[in-house]
């Protein structure tokens, strides 16, 4: 016997924002940091532009300054 509230399925949110067309996905990646001058790895989430580029956007953790990979299209 299964009960509902044990079962629940994780997916992307339909609020209508179009935030459902985010994938969120944390992973670790490289970019370079524009303070530091150095290339730092750094957690990021990947979200993807208007004109249809996956981009991996974090924060850098020597600094704190925002660092983007570009990743390609989707």
């Amino acid at each position: 016997m299964s009960d509902k509230a044990d079962s629940h399925e994780v997916g992307p949110a339909l609020d209508g924002t179009g935030a459902e067309l985010k994938e969120d996905l944390v992973a670790e990646y490289n970019g370079y940091c524009v303070k530091c001058k150095d290339k730092r790895d750094f957690d990021g989430e990947v979200t993807e532009t208007k004109t249809g580029m996956r981009m991996a956007k974090g924060k850098c953790p020597v600094c704190g300054t925002t660092v983007n990979r570009i990743l390609g299209k989707a």
